[in-house]
């Protein structure tokens, strides 16, 4: 009787005690921002330049024969090319006595190649010389810019002629980019971890 009674004594104290005690107020705490997660945006289709009169052409897969100096076929739009070039960017050029210096080779070369896909050519750069064709069975090849850098103006540019067409040849494949490069892949590396 006596653990009868222990035992009501111990329900009348812990039920008086539910009633007697405020119920804590709610602590408000922030929730967590919804973590926002950027959507890729998928990387353009490089469009290079030339690339609209080129396309008309096919593929070249032929070794090309041999690269006579026979007589320039696109002389007079050469010239045209390079001198809209000019026109359109002054500032990549400068005086230096009788010969104009070329201070950016690469804006010179792609406005040329440009250009020249305005006039419905194809055009491209061998690392040293424009290649011009608008037929797959030849190509011209044009140097403009000298050694020391002087743009090279008129008859002077012709090089060769080769047969066939030493361009457009099917590209190399890109490489990809690394993690986290916003470029898209190219031929050469554009992003890379710094060591």
């Amino acid at each position: 009787m006596r653990y009868r009674r222990s035992y009501v004594v111990l329900v009348v104290a812990f039920l008086g005690a539910c009633g007697k005690h405020e119920t804590p107020t709610a602590v408000s705490s922030p929730s967590p921002a919804p973590v926002v997660t950027a959507t890729p945006t998928p990387a353009p289709t490089p469009s290079f330049p030339g690339a609209s009169s080129c396309s008309r052409l096919p593929i070249q897969t032929k070794d090309i024969g041999n690269c006579p100096v026979e007589g320039a076929n696109f002389q007079k739009q050469v010239d045209a090319a390079v001198a809209q070039v000019r026109a359109q960017q002054p500032e990549i050029f400068a005086d230096a006595g009788p010969n104009t210096l070329v201070l950016s080779s690469g804006r010179l070369l792609v406005g040329v190649i440009e250009n020249l896909d305005k006039m419905g050519l194809c055009a491209g750069f061998d690392s040293e010389e424009i290649q011009v064709t608008n037929d797959p069975s030849f190509n011209d090849q044009y140097h403009l810019i000298t050694s020391r850098g002087y743009l090279r103006t008129g008859e002077s540019t012709y090089r060769a002629t080769c047969h066939p067409a030493a361009f457009p040849t099917p590209r190399p494949p890109s490489n990809p980019t690394s993690a986290g490069c916003k470029l898209p892949s190219s031929l050469d590396i554009t992003c890379g971890a710094m060591p």
